[in-house]
């Protein structure tokens, strides 16, 4: 597994999630890799502070608030704790991750419902 590519969203009652890429803003956007990269919305599932919406990996779907998405990147930054990937063309350490801007996030109300949408890069 490569990783996955997230994107946040804002979330309002009656959205279609399917369509976010159409017609909403991204508040945050960035890659981790290997099979733990998601595990800070997992934990935050695990702990009834997020919903998870499904969907089979292309994309899947998660809902929490504004709070809890910021307080978890806050405390352990998304990365990969596999090994290095070696494809045709590319390497990736198997520490690699994109950088992390939460700069919109931490401008929304802290109920704010926001959508994570993961794409399995596999």
């Amino acid at each position: 597994m490569l990783g996955f590519d997230i994107e946040i969203y804002k979330f309002t009652d009656g959205m279609d999630i399917t369509s976010l890429k159409i017609s909403k803003p991204i508040l945050a956007r960035w890659s981790s890799g290997g099979f733990h990269g998601l595990d800070w919305i997992e934990n935050l599932v695990s702990e009834a502070k997020a919903e998870d919406l499904g969907g089979n990996g292309y994309p899947l779907y998660y809902k929490a608030k504004a709070q809890f998405i910021l307080e978890a990147l806050a405390l352990d930054v998304p990365k990969n704790k596999g090994q290095t990937i070696i494809g045709d063309n590319y390497v990736m350490p198997s520490d690699w991750r994109s950088e992390i801007d939460t700069s919109k996030i931490a401008k929304c109300d802290p109920d704010q419902q926001l959508i994570v949408e993961a794409w399995d890069l596999s």
